[in-house]
């Protein structure tokens, strides 16, 4: 599953938005997925979001951002990520997307930084079955 949105951090659960028509909470549990990109500020700033979505254990994984990320950050690691998704670990992915996306000058610590997050296994390739 890929989510685009808002997120936010309040301390001990986490919010995920479109603003006016829907949010969703990390303390609620949305069932168990594969492979879940959640595309929004902080949504991987700790395990809150892979939890709830299951997506922790073998064969499952969750990526998201530990940061207040820039939509012109994400865009860029977002291309990077994509096109390489079933051609090696999902973990190698965001690592090796992670570092290009930093390298491309979106670098800057308490601003403008590419600081994507990893949770589940790191052997998985992003196949559902």
């Amino acid at each position: 599953m890929y989510l685009n949105c808002h997120g936010n951090y309040y301390g001990s659960y986490s919010s995920l938005t479109d603003g006016p028509n829907w949010t969703v909470y990390s303390t609620k549990n949305y069932g168990n997925w594969h492979f879940v990109y959640c595309d929004a500020c902080y949504s991987s700033l700790n395990n809150n979001w892979a939890n709830a979505f299951g997506a922790t254990s073998a064969g499952r994984c969750f990526v998201g951002w530990n940061v207040s990320v820039y939509e012109i950050t994400a865009y860029d690691f977002d291309q990077r990520f994509f096109p390489r998704l079933g051609y090696m670990s999902v973990y190698d992915d965001v690592i090796t997307s992670l570092w290009e996306s930093r390298n491309n000058g979106y670098n800057v610590v308490g601003g403008n930084i590419c600081d994507p997050g990893f949770a589940g296994d790191s052997n998985y390739y992003g196949w559902a079955w």
